[in-house]
């Protein structure tokens, strides 16, 4: 059974989602009533494949993963959701109102809850707001390319070398929690060859892994050992909000 969103009594004020705070100040007054503040605990899933479409997330902390699966039950993440994004973007592009991934907590977050319905109206009063959410539609849509092709042609090593890298960057912590089995369905593997993998990058130095906590200590080394998939896709949200 998948955890519950837990909901928090917090002021809205502590919006730290790039998108939200890149709007014109009164398109974000107008905004901010309808936005509903959650915590959404590690294990939490948004949405399910083809799952209905009822509120969008725009994400403060933490880290979404957006996971594709087969008809046998393995799995593989194809994209990830940070401060810079939101859960939701099908709703955009109007029409679709379904996920085609499974969107589920990874590190524990928080974000700005609102309504579908309130989503498309703000769509329609701000060009901002829908100019903004384009671009990181166009971002998102290059992120989950460029997974396609580093699942297909990367090592594990290099793929899981450039995932604790982007982990970083989204959360902006060295420090998170994880453990090996999760892992393992993110990069596509299974448990014993990602176990492996992992320990020879704490052997090395540049992690160390103990009781479900990962902490990166040598990111220069981690960069060195991922593949240009990594770089690729930071150069895209690091310039996300570029006029």
């Amino acid at each position: 059974m998948s955890t519950t969103i837990e909901e928090a009594v917090k002021p809205v004020t502590q919006v730290k989602n790039r998108i939200l705070l890149a709007l014109p100040s009164l398109d974000y007054q107008r905004l901010q009533a309808k936005l509903e503040f959650v915590n959404l605990a590690r294990g939490t899933v948004l949405y399910d494949v083809g799952s209905a479409i009822r509120h969008a997330y725009f994400m403060n902390t933490g880290m979404v993963s957006l996971i594709a699966s087969t008809e046998n039950g393995a799995t593989v993440e194809v994209g990830s959701v940070g401060d810079e994004g939101l859960i939701g973007m099908p709703v955009v592009l109007g029409g679709k109102s379904r996920m085609s991934y499974r969107a589920v907590v990874q590190i524990a977050a928080t974000g700005m809850k609102l309504s579908v319905a309130a989503l498309e109206s703000e769509l329609e009063q701000c060009p901002r707001l829908r100019e903004l959410l384009l671009k990181y539609m166009h971002v998102l849509h290059a992120h989950v390319s460029q997974s396609a092709v580093c699942n297909r042609f990367h090592s594990l090593e290099q793929r899981l070398c450039r995932w604790l890298l982007t982990t970083r960057d989204r959360v902006a912590l060295d420090r998170f929690p994880l453990t090996h089995e999760s892992l393992a369905h993110i990069l596509g593997s299974t448990r014993t060859p990602l176990t492996l993998t992992a320990g020879a990058l704490q052997k090395a130095g540049s992690i160390a892994y103990h009781r479900g906590i990962i902490r990166i200590l040598d990111s220069a080394a981690l960069e060195a050992a991922a593949c240009e998939c990594y770089r690729i896709v930071k150069d895209d949200y690091d310039h996300l909000l570029d006029s």
